[in-house]
């Protein structure tokens, strides 16, 4: 149980790196596609984070 757990930080780690990377593009003034692609998958991997801690901990 605490592998696993241990385990699902990495998308929060995802969720961090990628929200900072996304905050980057926009002050280096990027493309907005490429700071919405980085936001999307900071927000697919803290919905997928989410989905699986609220299934690990209502069961």
């Amino acid at each position: 149980m605490l592998k696993f757990l241990a385990a699902m930080v990495i998308p929060l780690y995802v969720l961090v790196y990628t929200a900072l990377y996304g905050r980057w593009l926009t002050k280096r003034r990027a493309p907005a596609k490429a700071a919405a692609a980085a936001y999307a998958l900071a927000g697919l991997s803290f919905a997928v984070s989410a989905v699986i801690f609220w299934r690990l901990f209502t069961r």
